[in-house]
């Protein structure tokens, strides 16, 4: 929606949508998952945050997780000793932590 305008500039009126993450569901959602599989937390844990969802997921037991930069994969296996991690890394190759 335009507010004023000049030949020089806009201002427009800016609407910010603000949204809460239930981390609850997404706790409900890992204790679906096979055990076995790995977990992608790949992005920031898909912007939920990565430390909080690895720190969900290791309470629901998943050990095994799957992320495309190194640094995750070094801080994941720093904080949780026993888990298996994947690094997957397109100019790279595949690197199992």
């Amino acid at each position: 929606m335009l507010e004023y305008s000049s030949p020089f500039f806009h201002i427009y009126r800016v609407v910010v949508n603000i949204y809460k993450i239930n981390y609850d569901k997404i706790e409900e959602n890992i204790l679906k998952l096979n055990k076995s599989d790995y977990l992608v937390v790949k992005s920031n844990a898909y912007g939920f945050g990565l430390k909080k969802v690895l720190d969900i997921a290791y309470k629901c037991n998943m050990k095994k997780f799957c992320v495309i930069d190194l640094q995750d994969a070094l801080y994941i296996r720093e904080k949780y000793k026993d888990t298996v991690v994947l690094t997957v890394m397109s100019n790279l190759g595949i690197i199992k932590a």
